[in-house]
């Protein structure tokens, strides 16, 4: 059976397992660390000023870091009324339901799409989207998870501190609908048009990276 983008969408949108976890436990310790990770790396060009959108925010803990860090003009979209719920109530920080394709409104210094590219089936389009929500010299940031280095999980002994890079069938899940590398990923932007930043494999499990 073919996988869409409008089954996925629908599918996020309603009550999914992870939508009723984060509702009734709260986000998981592991989320907390990938999370933390992700702020740590957009605040390194960051203006304390920029204007910032979180596409796929989830429950907008992300944002609510970087209010916490003086980054006051942030807002998110998500599919999910759970998860935008949680951010109001838990995070208080702004949350839109719905999808990029439908928003309307001022444009953004900054657009995050973290752990969100592996879901989408044109990923072409959905670049070129965000990319549109940029303000003039604006900066994307995208985090996906490292295919490279899913070898290095293969045993769910390993060390690695991150509970998700230790378990390769959350990886696999039939919602992960492609895979990236450094390389990867920096071939799509590159002939995207957009220009590097940074673009790095993180110990983590994960490609960090930032355009214009």
């Amino acid at each position: 059976t073919e996988v869409t983008q409008a089954s996925l969408d629908r599918h996020y949108a309603g009550p999914t397992k992870v939508a009723q976890a984060l509702t009734e436990m709260g986000e998981p310790p592991e989320d907390i660390v990938r999370l933390d990770n992700s702020a740590r790396h957009i605040m390194r060009f960051l203006k304390p000023e920029a204007r910032v959108l979180d596409a796929g925010c989830g429950t907008g803990r992300l944002l609510s870091l970087l209010k916490q860090a003086g980054f006051q003009r942030v807002c998110g979209l998500d599919r999910s009324p759970a998860a935008a719920h949680i951010a109001h109530t838990k995070y208080g920080v702004e949350v839109k339901e719905g999808s990029i394709f439908d928003y309307e409104g001022e444009g953004f210094d900054c657009v995050t799409a973290c752990h969100v590219l592996e879901h989408i089936v044109d990923v072409g389009g959905f670049v070129r989207r965000l990319g549109s929500l940029l303000n003039k010299n604006g900066t994307l940031y995208l985090e996906v998870p490292d295919a490279h280095q899913f070898d290095r999980f293969v045993d769910p002994s390993h060390g690695q501190g991150w509970i998700w890079v230790r378990d390769l069938f959350t990886h696999f899940t039939p919602e992960h609908v492609n895979f990236f590398s450094p390389v990867s990923l920096r071939n799509l932007m590159t002939r995207m048009g957009f220009e590097e930043v940074y673009c790095e494999a993180d110990p983590l499990g994960v490609v960090v990276s930032a355009w214009r």
